[in-house]
């Protein structure tokens, strides 16, 4: 297996993310599937990393479709990659509704005393909430050979975990191997601090949690941390420049005033 070039089929592919990952491994990404017309630009402008762009909804597709169209063999080996939307999932959508939940967030930021309220198990409508089942659609669709997921840990929240745990029952039920992660990008040389949910699944044998490669400790011997400010000096010069880069509005004072690495939460009392 290891002399024949994994081809990979990327889902709400974005900007390209999890397939620049899948080209770095040394994998051919066959096909990008994203239904946002600027990310598909830019995809197509790096296809000789995202393979045939499919500008479409993931939902309206079907496997043999992208593998045919991608000129995938039946004797090729096959990983579908995908990040479903994280909306329905994310935090942020905690903070767009009424009710107790907010109330206690607004009082913590205001640094006053509140008891946290039960875990809301009320599942939002959402359509996007459905995309996780597409994605595993298209993975059983294809017969992969394995598979990578990628979502918020909020999606493990009581009141999303369904639907990740209807994923990897799927997956176990198919016979995948599956491993469960939760990772710190910024360990991986990626210059944002966030933590991710990552599920791989393969046919073959139990897929091993990948090592960090980046560390804030120089004793571990580790690549340094990866900073946004680095990562983007690089581009920093005047024949970069972008008029959507000039912040205007009623918060461009309040961003410019937000220290390096922080959020929103530089200006409440929570933060002093």
């Amino acid at each position: 297996m290891s002399k024949k070039k994994i081809k990979v089929i990327d889902l709400f592919a974005g900007a390209g993310g999890l397939g620049v990952g899948a080209h770095q491994a040394g994998s051919d990404v066959v096909a990008s599937v994203e239904l946002d017309a600027i990310a598909c630009q830019t995809l197509r402008l790096n296809s000789s990393i995202h393979g045939k762009v499919f500008e479409a909804d993931v939902s309206d597709l079907s496997a043999d479709s992208l593998l045919k169209t991608a000129g995938v063999g039946k004797d090729d080996f096959v990983i579908v990659v995908g990040g479903p939307p994280c909306q329905p999932f994310s935090k942020a959508a905690y903070w767009t509704e009424a009710g107790e939940d907010a109330a206690y967030r607004r009082a913590r930021a205001n640094g006053l005393a509140a008891e946290k309220p039960l875990a809301n198990t009320k599942v939002k409508e959402d359509s996007r909430r459905d995309l996780v089942k597409e994605f595993w659609r298209i993975v059983r669709q294809s017969n992969a050979d394995g598979f990578v997921f990628e979502n918020v840990p909020s999606i493990k929240h009581p009141r999303n975990k369904p639907v990740y745990d209807a994923l990897i029952k799927a997956a176990k039920d198919a016979k995948y191997f599956v491993t469960e992660l939760v990772v710190k990008a910024v360990e991986y040389g990626v210059p944002q601090a966030r933590e991710r949910v990552v599920v791989l699944g393969s046919k073959v044998k139990t897929p091993e949690a990948p090592a960090i490669t980046h560390s804030a400790d120089e004793s571990l011997g580790l690549l340094p941390i990866v900073s946004a400010g680095t990562a983007l000096a690089p581009f920093a010069g005047p024949e970069f420049f972008e008029p959507e880069e000039v912040v205007s509005g009623r918060w461009a004072k309040h961003l410019e005033e937000v220290p390096p690495g922080w959020n929103y939460k530089a200006h409440t009392a929570w933060a002093g």
